[in-house]
């Protein structure tokens, strides 16, 4: 059962990355790219403002080395991303205002977090240390993607909904 859990979590959570494939352009694009961007960017910020300025324990009961300094890093560091991705949102053809970006980013940021957290539940509840060995040092191939598989669903839900009152 404990080999299992890996494999049938994330299967909804890939769906939805296929969707955004799927969807119009360029919003699919930007959705995809922003879900991916912001979980990824979250994670690299949330490892140094952590590393450098954590002091308190986020969830130390499922990951102790977390911390609240680095999660809030993360969100500065989605936030910082989506005025990137603004600005350079002509390269995959989208136009949308900047504020779409920034306020999609922090969502993103937070449920990226919750993602990671969720995996490392599952690994505590079934005794697994890591999803693999493909990555040394890394945990496999599910453990890249635990943020991402929850950051994409927020993209999703929040270019689609906002696009239609936006323009509309």
């Amino acid at each position: 059962l404990a080999s299992l859990v890996p494999l049938v979590y994330p299967l909804p959570l890939f769906t939805v990355m296929l969707q955004t494939v799927l969807a119009p352009q360029p919003m699919g694009r930007t959705t995809l790219l922003c879900g991916i961007a912001f979980a990824c960017l979250t994670d690299v910020f949330a490892y140094f403002v952590g590393s450098t300025l954590g002091k308190h324990k986020l969830c130390p009961e499922l990951s102790p080395k977390k911390s609240v300094e680095g999660a809030a890093g993360g969100v500065v560091g989605s936030m910082l991303t989506a005025v990137a991705l603004y600005f350079l949102q002509f390269v995959w053809g989208a136009d949308f205002p900047w504020w779409m970006y920034v306020i999609c980013a922090p969502f993103c940021s937070i449920m990226g977090q919750i993602g990671d957290l969720a995996a490392s539940a599952i690994k505590r509840q079934t005794g697994i240390k890591d999803y693999g060995t493909l990555f040394p040092g890394h945990g496999g191939v599910l453990d890249r993607f635990d943020s991402i598989l929850f950051s994409v669903p927020i993209a999703y839900l929040f270019f689609n909904y906002i696009f239609i009152f936006y323009y509309v």
